[in-house]
């Protein structure tokens, strides 16, 4: 997988394992339908504040917190 943003494509990211997602320099969030986290990757990770412990599997908007 390239690793430049704006050609990487969503079914690429789909299918991508978490340590394919974690050498990207962007950050990368995946949804289920309900809303809840179900890719959350390292860049992201580390610009955000959050650890991936504390997002996955919950819903991004209602649940997951700054601390």
């Amino acid at each position: 997988m390239t690793d430049e943003f704006d050609s990487v494509s969503l079914a690429a990211l789909n299918v991508a394992d978490a340590e394919a997602l974690d050498a990207l320099p962007f950050g990368v969030i995946g949804f289920a339908g309900d809303g809840r986290v179900t890719r959350y990757n390292a860049y992201e990770s580390k610009c955000a504040g959050l650890r991936a412990a504390n997002v996955l599997g919950r819903h991004l908007f209602d649940e997951v917190r700054h601390v």
